[in-house]
């Protein structure tokens, strides 16, 4: 997407906290109901796993 149309989305752009067990795998149920929370308000994207710097927890078999 270029940045002009990016402008002209309705909404924000939404960075969700990807959530970890305590295993550090990931917590497939907590990543759907923070989704379903942010989805109620007027957003425009979601972006998953990169806003609040997961991939620096992660390794190359994530």
């Amino acid at each position: 997407m270029r940045r002009e149309e990016l402008r002209r989305l309705p909404g924000v752009i939404a960075f969700p906290v990807t959530p970890f067990k305590p295993d550090l795998s990931l917590d497939i149920a907590g990543l759907h109901r923070n989704f379903q929370q942010l989805v109620q308000n007027p957003i425009a994207a979601i972006v998953a796993a990169g806003g609040m710097g997961e991939m620096y927890g992660q390794d190359h078999a994530c």
